[in-house]
């Protein structure tokens, strides 16, 4: 979301820059609008793959994405049109309105998928550095347990000869 309304505020100077007669001021705004539209992008394919249950969920997802893209070329031409040239007040305005509505709808999704969890019963918590911290929790005389599907944590000494961490020492 942060990536989209930063894409959102570069349209927004990019509209309010179209009366400022300064070209520099102006190419800031296009730079501004071309870092942060690109931004969000990847992110959202990422979110789609983290999101998705299976890799037909996730194809199908990303492929609307893809598409979606693609689409946005089509209309573009028809919002940015010569008879608006060279300020494009209309075109910046009706930008700003798209960007809004999707800013609007990237919360709304949001707060639903915060309402699902809760629902669920796994409640959205961020874990701590001191939760997620493992040498921290050996420290502590925790024995951390490494996951069943990851082989356990080891250390390289400095003859370059692999030696089992302190934790799994202690279990072993």
């Amino acid at each position: 979301m942060v990536g989209l309304s930063m894409h959102l505020l570069g349209y927004i100077f990019n509209r309010i820059f179209t009366e400022i007669p300064i070209q520099g001021v102006r190419y800031f705004g296009v730079i501004w609008t071309q870092t942060f539209g690109t931004f969000s992008h990847p992110l959202n394919i990422t979110w789609m793959s983290l999101t998705c249950e299976n890799s037909e969920e996730r194809a199908l997802a990303m492929a609307l994405v893809i598409m979606g893209a693609n689409i946005a070329g089509i209309y573009g031409a028809q919002i940015f049109r010569s008879d608006d040239s060279p300020r494009y007040r209309r075109a910046f305005s009706v930008a700003c309105a798209v960007l809004a509505a999707g800013l609007a709808f990237a919360v709304m999704r949001y707060v639903d998928d915060v309402v699902r969890r809760k629902r669920r019963g796994r409640d959205v918590v961020e874990p701590s550095a001191s939760e997620s911290d493992a040498t921290s929790l050996e420290k502590a005389g925790a024995v951390v347990m490494p996951s069943d599907d990851q082989p356990g944590p080891m250390l390289i000494e400095d003859g370059g000869k692999p030696v089992v961490s302190a934790g799994l020492k202690a279990i072993a």
